[in-house]
């Protein structure tokens, strides 16, 4: 597993690239797992967003960004993605934090298990 910090990454990616995954905090201000496959490897991606309700605009921030050898790390990177999650989360003095599925561990191992189950049923109808 390789993990890059924002600002020694190699690649930015735009805002909201990739698979949305998981997602926790309150309204206006969460943070959320995104989740791309480059290759071989995997890349997860935690984004703050900031919303703005009067502007309608919102500030985008990168959290962590981590690269996975296989889908066992990805999880774990989540995990340790979460933790940091929560960490900027109470460095904003957010309240009221929700998470949509409750672990992005456990959302990112039932994405791969249903993608796992797509690839398996399409080889099967062959």
């Amino acid at each position: 597993m390789i993990a890059f910090s924002a600002q020694a990454n190699a690649s930015q990616t735009n805002p909201g690239d990739g698979v949305s995954i998981a997602s926790i905090g309150s309204d206006d201000t969460f943070v959320s797992l995104n989740m791309r496959r480059l290759g071989a490897v995997i890349e997860l991606v935690a984004e703050l967003t900031i919303f703005h309700p009067v502007s309608g605009g919102c500030d985008v921030e990168e959290v962590g960004r981590t690269i996975a050898d296989d889908e066992d790390d990805a999880v774990n990177a989540a995990i340790d993605l979460q933790r940091a999650a929560h960490r900027r989360l109470g460095e904003l003095d957010v309240t009221g934090i929700y998470s949509d599925p409750d672990d992005f561990g456990e959302a990112l191992e039932a994405h791969f298990d249903r993608a796992n189950a797509r690839a398996d049923h399409a080889i099967a109808a062959e």
